[in-house]
């Protein structure tokens, strides 16, 4: 008989989602990325839920740390563990769901 494992979200689980851009050489496409992130974290954000954003001017180490050499590239944890990691710009909506689906991961 095999062994179920089940998650579940608790009130004290951390979240957190992190946007990691490429600084030089500017790209509108950061911008674009910019304000799609900024209007989730507005409205997803919560104690538990934090949106954060890296770049590769001052977080070189983490970065390396976390092999992000493509941008943008969003990060997903859930109490501190990288659960996911998503390639490219996102749709608010879908940021949304991934969150929700992280939740219980």
């Amino acid at each position: 008989m095999e062994d179920i494992q089940l998650s579940f979200y608790f009130e004290e689980d951390k979240i957190e989602i992190i946007k990691a851009i490429q600084t030089y050489p500017e790209h509108r496409f950061n911008k674009i990325y910019s304000a799609i992130f900024g209007r989730t974290a507005a409205y997803c954000s919560t104690s538990q839920i934090t949106f954060i954003e890296k770049n590769t001017e001052l977080d070189q180490e983490w970065l390396k740390k976390y092999s992000v050499d493509t941008f943008p590239t969003t990060l997903f944890f859930k109490n501190n563990i990288l659960k996911t990691r998503i390639i490219g710009i996102l749709p608010q909506i879908k940021i949304m769901n991934i969150l929700e689906v992280v939740k219980y991961l």
